[in-house]
């Protein structure tokens, strides 16, 4: 199965679980004004570095996990920021995707290397 196959059941388990989580594509490319495309080649004139997705190294997935905090915590909705990063049974997260989830934990976030549906639920529903 592959990445994006994963990536598509976690998206639709995770929403039914309760999360919402949106597709982080992170990159980069050039943006300027087309001034002749020949195929699939395209000249530019004021061409500019453009960055998109979070960071370096943020997971595939992003988003929120509510809960309800205790009575003590005022028992207001919070919002957990989520982070998912999708992986095959044999793929493995570089440097930048471990500090991504780490960061994301050290906040008090919930975040994972997710190889699964079953993996992605354990990250989303830690609290369950």
């Amino acid at each position: 199965m592959t990445e994006n196959n994963i990536q598509k059941q976690i998206m639709l388990a995770a929403s039914q679980a309760g999360a919402t989580v949106f597709r982080n594509n992170t990159g980069n490319g050039v943006l300027g004004q087309v001034v002749k495309q020949e195929g699939g080649q395209f000249h530019i004139v004021n061409g500019r570095r453009v960055q998109f997705g979070l960071c370096v190294g943020s997971s595939d997935l992003v988003g929120w996990r509510s809960i309800t905090v205790t009575p003590d915590m005022v028992g207001k909705p919070v919002a957990l920021f989520l982070a998912l990063e999708v992986k095959t049974p044999s793929g493995k997260p570089t440097m930048e995707q471990i500090n991504f989830i780490n960061a994301v934990r050290r906040a008090g976030g919930l975040a994972g290397v997710v190889r699964s549906v079953d993996d992605a639920l354990g990250v989303c529903n830690p609290l369950l």
